[in-house]
């Protein structure tokens, strides 16, 4: 996620040192979580996908449609971030890879992020309130329409706004996004207002506080009220959602605290601490394929024979 903005504001006046080359580390830390994600996310997948038991088990869905989303960053974005980063400049300078850059950091990532808000909720349904996604009719209300929903939203809402609303566009291959999107437009103050709040200011406030008041309600169920069958029969589910909601938390909170102290303050705080939370917002399509492999059943033992399968190809087929 790239911030792009023409607003002054005023800094605080407080300096957080970054090495000289950091812009080198960053590239560096890119390439190689990068590299190691996609195998990763390639064996959730097919975790995920290969069985009709995994496949069709509701708890799935949203998780998967979080990993395509963020595997769509990784291979995309990422890579357009690296090339920026690596000459300044995007190339070719063309109009169609400066809105694919806009579209995938704005529709692809907000996507993920939408996505992860109905992951929050939805665990308090399948946990708590079980008995409403028993029926058919259920799961058509409490899973797929709103699934549909929250994953959808972004997506449409922005190539709308990229590719359709009515805009002269001005592309400055030279800067990150190419100057984009729509920052050239007029936008009526309402739609600003709209964007300010309902994309940058309250989606990650809304993750921390229902993923926190789920993991603590699992807690009270655990301990205070004795229901330990719940946590031994959801015990993979509960842990898969902790460990992929504290890596959005982590990673992608500081990024919209940065922005709602920019807003209401009137003031930016450090440049080298906003290039270190934007930078910070990118780790979550990098993280997530690892968050979720810890949780998923038998990994230890897939691994094993995924080991053992080509160590015995390689017996096989001895390099002459």
């Amino acid at each position: 996620m790239l911030q792009n903005t023409t607003e002054k504001v005023q800094t605080t006046g407080r300096d957080i040192y970054l090495p000289p080359n950091w812009s080198d580390i960053t590239f560096s830390l890119y390439i190689v979580g990068q590299l190691a994600s996609i195998p990763c996310y390639i064996f959730v997948f097919y975790h995920l996908l290969a069985t009709k038991t995994a496949r069709t088990a509701l708890y799935n869905h949203t998780t998967i449609i979080m990993l395509f989303f963020n595997l769509i960053y990784l291979t995309i974005g990422i890579s357009l971030v690296l090339m920026f980063m690596k000459g300044g400049v995007y190339i070719p300078p063309t109009p169609a890879l400066c809105l694919t850059h806009q579209m995938v950091d704005r529709g692809v990532w907000y996507g993920a992020v939408f996505t992860m808000i109905w992951l929050c909720i939805e665990r308090h349904i399948l946990i708590f309130h079980s008995n409403w996604i028993r029926t058919t009719r259920g799961q058509w209300i409490f899973h797929y329409i709103p699934l549909a929903l929250f994953s959808l939203y972004a997506p449409c809402f922005y190539f709308y706004m990229i590719f359709i609303y009515p805009c002269e566009h001005t592309y400055d291959y030279h800067v990150t996004l190419c100057g984009g999107p729509w920052y050239s437009c007029s936008l009526s103050a309402s739609l600003r207002l709209y964007l300010t709040f309902g994309h940058n200011f309250i989606p990650f406030p809304i993750i921390f506080i229902v993923s926190s008041s789920f993991l603590l309600r699992v807690l009270i169920q655990k301990h205070r009220l004795k229901r330990g069958n719940m946590w031994k029969k959801n015990r993979k589910m509960i842990l898969q959602f902790a460990f992929i909601s504290t890596t959005y938390i982590s990673f992608a909170l500081p990024f919209t605290m940065v922005n709602i102290t920019r807003r209401v303050n009137g003031y930016d705080v450090d440049p080298n601490v906003r290039t270190l939370f934007d930078q910070m917002a990118n780790v979550p399509a990098i993280v997530l394929p690892y968050a979720t492999a810890i949780t998923l059943p038998h990994v230890k033992k897939k691994l094993q024979m995924l080991i053992w399968w080509k160590r015995t190809r390689m017996a096989i087929n001895p390099l002459s």
